[in-house]
């Protein structure tokens, strides 16, 4: 069942993407068309009147319009993939520090789980590796210290305490 949850949250953040670019796709299409319509509109009885600068005007004005919409819904689009992409870096660079200080022996790190998608998912997993692992080398570094009798230092990585526990 947990392999299905991850399947659905890897679809909803997939989902979201292309419902957006779907949205904002239709959004620009009907903007245009509408734009073209109605300068066709304003065209022709403009060219019926054989006013021929009115009819230019228009054209010109369509163009303009169009252009403005292109861009419009360019700097949409790069404001809400912001929006979309944001959660994603941040994890990862979360993940990303907490995985250096595992390295460094510390497996209280916390990553923040900001979404529910898989994004999410994967901050969760992270922190409860961290923890696993965290209880882990405590229990182990705890057993190895009544074995050989020695008092387990709480400086330093938790690894190499133990480690250095059995070589003593």
């Amino acid at each position: 069942s947990d392999e299905v949850n991850r399947g659905d949250l890897m679809m909803s953040l997939q989902t979201k993407i292309t419902a957006f670019f779907a949205i904002l796709s239709a959004c620009l299409v009907v903007a245009l068309i509408a734009i073209g319509l109605f300068s066709f509109r304003q065209y022709s009885i403009a060219a019926s009147a054989e006013n021929v600068q009115t009819a230019t005007e228009i054209v010109r004005g369509s163009l303009i319009l169009m252009v403005a919409s292109v861009v419009v819904f360019a700097l949409v689009t790069f404001l809400l993939l912001r929006r979309l992409i944001q959660p994603i870096v941040d994890t990862a660079g979360n993940v990303g520090t907490a995985v250096q200080r595992a390295i460094g022996g510390d497996f209280r790190t916390a990553v923040e789980v900001r979404t529910q998608d898989e994004i999410g998912q994967i901050a969760g997993d992270m922190n409860r590796l961290l923890g696993y692992l965290d209880d882990g080398l405590n229990r182990i570094g705890r057993e190895v210290a009544q074995l050989t009798n020695h008092a387990p230092s709480c400086k330093g990585n938790l690894l190499d305490t133990t480690v250095e526990m059995v070589e003593a």
